[in-house]
């Protein structure tokens, strides 16, 4: 998703969904900047990583770059990023 920085928006209103979606997979343009109009970026990042979720980059070839931490999240903006849960295959 790429949604002006209302992805924080957009995750609150998925929460249902994505709770009982244990392969889900969230892509979408990361922006802390953006996103604080919206809400608390670390509170979603909070969110994300309790209910077992990782964060990588994504390269500018569409593959997956190095997992992400919190603090590299908050420090971060503009790039695209896909969070999946720890338990899920990547193919």
């Amino acid at each position: 998703m790429d949604i002006e920085g209302a992805e924080i928006l957009a995750i609150q209103g998925a929460k249902r969904l994505i709770d009982s979606s244990p392969n889900i997979k969230i892509i979408m343009e990361w922006s802390p900047r953006m996103m604080k109009r919206y809400g608390n970026v670390e509170e979603l990042i909070d969110y994300l990583f309790k209910d077992g979720f990782s964060a990588n980059y994504i390269k500018s070839d569409g593959s997956l770059g190095k997992q992400v931490t919190k603090e590299e999240l908050l420090n971060i903006d503009l790039i695209d990023i896909v969070f999946m849960r720890n338990n899920t295959v990547v193919n």
